[in-house]
């Protein structure tokens, strides 16, 4: 019992001398990740009984870093900044920490792991990119050279502003130091001056701005459009420039009906011609287009072609034949191969009929025209011309040859024709009226005599029977044009400018202004009061003289020459006969006073 007693007493004694020993505090492990070569803040936490902010102490230090000292952020937490220095680390690293309070002993050491990360990509290249300057259409090619200066491999895509564009793949993987090339091509159809950017996907904070300039493709030194014309033959040369430094080279093509080189090169600044021309075979006006291309770039000249001017030709190239017997109408085709309608003037040759009247006839480009011509004077061909002429107006002159039949009569002089026929002769012989050109029941007035004839103008005269018509009316035979095909038709027109006198039994009436050596054919109509046609004569062929001959002057110069150099032959003998006896009597005289 006293020793129990004493045991207990020696255990108080010992509790009483030695104090209680406070736990330390918990350390918690950690992670963190930290980019090869950089820096990370750890965060250091401590749990359990934890009085006052423990202080963490560094067990085991990292292999491939440092460390900071740490910095106590909290009751129960500090911070400790680790440095990745070691360039051959691996891909992890550690070291490991506890925590100890006062008046505790120091914990069990807790892990921190490190994830060792590479760098991100980073690429470099160049800020600005300029092309320069280039011709609308042209492509012009710049490299861009970029680098991967960080530590991981980066896929890159790049973008571009237009007109720009990337030829080939836009994205491409660059390893680590490794480079990537792109291929960026500039290309404008209008001229100016152009800016635009290259930005890249897959890292950050790079772009290239780009410039370029453009100029114009082609300067024109001509003014449009172009016209082809007669004038030019359907052809010109277009003046060229290339305004810019480098040779151009162009690619051709011409419209329907135009005709030029196809490619065309032209020095840098430096002038060319390109020539257009209509293709053989032209007629009508049309417009067309000159493209010029170089690249994808365009420029277009208008082109306007006129028509061809008239061209009438001659279908038969012979000629005309007129007939024997002078009254056949014989055919003349004519037929426009231009491209503009073709109106005609002439001045016909006197005995010569042609039908229509080529003075009022338009023929359209392809139309052919037939025309019938006949000569009124039969047996009078050895005067007759050779051909005449009808002018086609922008067109030149057709000369037609006319041919005559051989057998016909030759034509008398004209000093043996008469001026003046005999007073009431009878008229020549004229053709009849065919049956519809006379009215039935008419009477019929008659004799119609010729009184005066003169070169341009005839007077004739006709008796006036009862009942008496209220006024006369000359009319003069003319050819209508009826069909193309078809020979013309006899019609009568009305002379209004001529002044008939007329007396209770006789009428006369001057035809003046008559082309000199013509025929007419002509007859007389009466007319009541009314208007209404009571009589009418047959058909008058009438004969417009030619004009006098100067035969007279041949016939006196021969005479002078017949006549006047016998008698001034003899003049002279007689003269010299004279002298001679002048002379013998002369002589004798002096011989007589010479002798003794």
């Amino acid at each position: 019992m006293v020793l129990a007693a004493a045991c207990w007493a020696f255990s108080a004694a010992l509790c009483l001398a030695e104090p209680v020993i406070a736990p330390p505090p918990v350390p918690e492990p950690a992670t963190a990740t930290v980019v090869r070569g950089g820096s990370v803040d750890i965060v250091l936490k401590a749990g359990g009984r934890v009085p006052a902010p423990p202080k963490f102490l560094i067990r085991v230090p990292p292999r491939f870093g440092t460390l900071g000292e740490p910095r106590a952020t909290g009751r129960t937490s500090a911070v400790i900044t680790y440095t990745q220095t070691d360039p051959a680390a691996g891909e992890a690293d550690s070291f490991r920490f506890a925590a100890q309070v006062v008046d505790s002993p120091v914990s069990i050491a807790a892990t921190v792991s490190i994830r060792i990360q590479q760098p991100p990509a980073r690429l470099e290249a160049s800020g600005v990119l300029d092309f320069g300057e280039a011709s609308p259409g042209k492509n012009v090619v710049r490299e861009l050279r970029a680098r991967n200066v960080g530590g991981s491999p980066a896929m890159v895509t790049a973008a571009v502003d237009p007109p720009w564009r990337i030829e080939g793949n836009a994205a491409q993987k660059i390893p680590p130091g490794g480079g990537a090339v792109w291929r960026v091509v500039f290309q404008s159809d209008e001229p100016g001056t152009w800016e635009g950017a290259i930005r890249f996907s897959g890292v950050s904070g790079l772009t290239t701005l780009l410039s370029a300039r453009a100029t114009r493709l082609i300067e024109f030194l001509d003014t449009f459009p172009v016209e082809l014309s007669a004038e030019n033959q359907f052809q010109k040369s277009l003046r060229l420039r290339n305004p810019g430094t480098d040779p151009l080279g162009l690619r051709v093509s011409a419209s329907e009906g135009l005709d030029a080189e196809t490619a065309l090169t032209i020095p840098g600044n430096s002038e060319a011609t390109l020539t257009v021309s209509a293709l053989p075979g032209h007629l009508r006006e049309f417009t067309g287009n000159l493209t010029l291309s170089a690249g994808g770039a365009q420029s277009v000249v208008p082109v306007r072609v006129l028509a061809l001017p008239a061209h009438v030709v001659l279908v038969s190239a012979a000629g005309v034949t007129l007939s024997a017997e002078g009254k056949s109408l014989q055919p003349l085709v004519l037929e426009n191969q231009g491209g503009m309608s073709a109106q005609f003037s002439w001045q016909p040759p006197a005995g010569l009929i042609v039908t229509p009247d080529p003075a009022s006839v338009v023929l359209a480009p392809g139309q052919t025209m037939k025309f019938f011509v006949s000569w009124n004077r039969v047996g009078e061909e050895s005067s007759a011309p050779k051909f005449f002429a009808i002018h086609v107006r922008d067109g030149g002159t057709l000369q037609i040859p006319l041919r005559y039949p051989v057998e016909a009569v030759a034509r008398r002089p004209t000093w043996w024709k008469p001026t003046q026929p005999p007073a009431h002769a009878p008229p020549p012989a004229a053709p009849a009226d065919s049956p519809e050109s006379r009215p039935p029941g008419l009477p019929v007035i008659e004799p119609v005599s010729i009184v005066a004839a003169s070169p341009g103008r005839v007077e004739i005269a006709w008796p006036i029977s009862a009942p008496a018509p209220a006024r006369f009316e000359v009319q003069f035979r003319a050819l209508e044009f009826v069909a193309v095909d078809a020979p013309p038709r006899i019609i009568w027109r009305t002379r209004r400018d001529v002044s008939i006198q007329a007396t209770p039994d006789r009428a006369t009436v001057i035809l003046d202004r008559l082309p000199s050596d013509s025929l007419w054919f002509v007859r007389i109509l009466g007319l009541s009061a009314e208007g209404r046609e009571v009589a009418l004569s047959g058909v008058i062929r009438i004969a417009s003289p030619a004009n006098p001959s100067h035969l007279w002057i041949l016939w006196w110069l021969l005479g002078v020459v017949f006549l006047g150099v016998p008698t001034a032959w003899v003049l002279l003998r007689l003269k010299t006969a004279a002298h001679s006896s002048r002379q013998s009597d002369l002589d004798r005289i002096r011989q007589l006073e010479d002798s003794p």
